[in-house]
Parts: C-alpha cells; structure tokens; sequence
C-alpha cells in the first residue's frame, strides 16, 4: 500500500491507470478544468 501527500504523485495502474496528487482534492484554482471541474466562471457566480 503507498502513502502520499500534499502534492506528491499516486500513480498504479491496478485495477485501472490513475493519477492523484491528494492536494488536488481540496485546492481552488484553474487545475478542475482539467479534470472535469466547475469551470471557475460557474463557480464565481455561485458565490
């Protein structure tokens, strides 16, 4: 089992290829739209 943090890279390829960096998960910023995120105008009128 690995461990990663912040901004380190998980990768495996089983079951399936993936790629996380856990600060990902919680940080704002223009990465989302690269993986499928509210694009930052939708969540700037949500506010």
């Amino acid at each position: 089992m690995a461990q990663v943090h912040g901004e380190d890279v998980f990768e495996t390829e089983a079951p399936f290829p993936v790629r996380l960096v856990p600060h990902w998960l919680t940080a704002d910023g223009a990465w989302r739209r690269h993986i499928g995120g509210e694009p930052e105008d939708a969540q700037a009128t949500q506010r």
